[in-house]
């Protein structure tokens, strides 16, 4: 029997898929933010399509340095994956997608979620660099 290992750029390729089908069942809800004195709507949709963009790329790449015959190490992409990951759940948390004001602690601690999204995917982005630059420095 042969298996297939799920290597980084393979579990970015499922995430993108994955962020697609959700994008599209989640598509009739909507996000509101309250900017200044108006509202704007934003749809989920857009959110979910960006994300699968962003996986789709780092696969794109991934398998482009395999094909140039530079490999990045599994520890460092399966980093690279698991902190994209927290960071984008962390991010679609403090957008607060439900209605703010059913769940008012929680709307209390957004911020927090915030500044721990933008932490986990500038950790991942510099994780994918160094393991980029180690990869093609062999």
């Amino acid at each position: 029997m042969h298996y297939t290992k799920f290597t980084p750029p393979y579990l970015f390729a499922i995430t993108s898929v994955l962020s697609l089908v959700l994008g599209i069942f989640s598509e009739n809800q909507t996000m509101n933010i309250q900017f200044h004195t108006s509202l704007f709507v934003v749809g989920f949709l857009p959110i979910y399509l960006i994300f699968g963009f962003f996986c789709v790329l780092i696969t794109i790449f991934y398998l482009g340095l395999q094909k140039i015959g530079k490999f990045v190490n599994n520890r460092t992409g399966y980093w690279h994956f698991g902190l994209f990951n927290v960071g984008l759940v962390l991010l679609v948390i403090s957008a607060n997608l439900e209605n703010p004001y059913k769940n008012l602690d929680f709307y209390v601690y957004s911020g927090y979620s915030f500044v721990g999204a933008l932490s986990a995917l500038l950790i991942s982005f510099l994780i994918f660099v160094f393991g980029v630059i180690k990869a093609i420095m062999k």
